[in-house]
């Protein structure tokens, strides 16, 4: 059985990743690593060297391969959006390099690597963190460029298209 961490279990792409796997339970165990698991646990420092909560390393040293999906998009405050994404990412490494843990890691990142946006650079700096940390470990790691994902909610749709349909 292959045990697979979501971040991100609850989003779009996540909620639906979960329910192809749970579909495929012989094969696949979805480990679903969500917003609670990130929270800091100083009470944790001296057991773990960090403060990170006991849940987002005990879901980790379970993990065959963890698929990165959690961040945030859009918020009026952009610094959060950079701060919040690279922060994650960090806690994942952070967490995997407490334990010597070398999962593989999958990363969902987009086209908007390249905008100079703080959601564009977060994007970006964690497809460099993960790659370094894969090399360093010697532990395979794939990023995903994904387009544009639209959901189930077609006013969303509607608006997010407009701009490209003149």
């Amino acid at each position: 059985m292959i045990h697979i961490g979501i971040t991100g279990s609850t989003g779009l792409v996540g909620s639906h990743l979960n329910h192809y796997l749970e579909k495929h339970t012989g094969k696949y165990r979805p480990v679903l690593i969500g917003r609670e698991d990130f929270e800091d646990d100083p009470s944790t420092r001296a057991e773990h060297g960090t403060g990170q909560g006991k849940k987002l390393i005990d879901k980790l040293k379970v993990c065959d391969i963890i698929i990165h999906l959690a961040g945030l998009s859009n918020r009026a405050d952009q610094n959060e959006i950079y701060d919040t994404n690279i922060g994650l990412t960090k806690k994942i490494l952070d967490g995997l390099e407490s334990f010597n843990l070398h999962p593989r890691i999958i990363f969902l990142s987009s086209i908007h690597r390249d905008k100079d946006t703080p959601y564009g650079h977060s994007k970006k700096d964690s497809e460099f963190l993960i790659a370094e940390w894969g090399k360093k470990n010697n532990t395979p790691t794939t990023t995903i460029v994904s387009v544009h994902i639209f959901g189930e909610s077609p006013h969303i749709f509607n608006r997010s298209l407009e701009p490209y349909l003149g």
